[in-house]
């Protein structure tokens, strides 16, 4: 989208500043590629190109051998934990959870204070109670958990 010759000054610029960087430029393909497989080509051939398909690959390669490796952790995503998501208990993120007048006075009740820091920052709101009960049991007590989900799942 831009002229090479930008892309090129950026890299030399980040070079004289001498700040980490990896880049590729590819032959083939236009902008916006995506991760250049059929999955994400919505049937257009062109966004298909298996060299560029390498960049996301890459970028991970090339985050790790900086800072190092990083875990994943948590089960993988399934129909299963798609349905629990969507279902009022622990599983469902604190922000959707305060959506709903009940299920949010049964945080009220069991836990103010994941209420408080719910509403003074966006990414608690984004979590579900479980991610709090794994990372922060002095914030939500496996009692206190149990009393929410039972108010939670009466409140459907």
């Amino acid at each position: 989208m831009v002229p090479i010759r930008n892309s090129l000054a950026f890299l030399g610029a980040l070079a004289e500043a001498e700040v980490l960087f990896e880049s590729h430029i590819y032959l083939l393909g236009p902008h916006g590629l995506s991760l250049s497989t059929a999955a994400t080509a919505n049937g257009e051939g062109a966004l298909v190109e298996a060299t560029v398909a390498q960049w996301f690959r890459d970028s991970v390669r090339f985050i790790r051998s900086v800072l190092g490796d990083f875990p994943v952790e948590g089960e993988p995503e399934t129909l299963s934990t798609l349905v629990r998501r969507r279902r009022p208990g622990l599983d469902m993120r604190i922000g959707k959870l305060l959506e709903d007048d009940r299920m949010a006075e049964a945080l009220r009740r069991h836990a103010p204070g994941l209420v408080a820091a719910a509403e003074a920052d966006v990414w608690v709101k984004s979590i579900s109670l479980n991610q709090v009960l794994r990372n922060r049991p002095d914030v939500l007590t496996p009692d206190a958990a149990a009393a929410l989900e039972r108010d939670l799942q009466a409140s459907q």
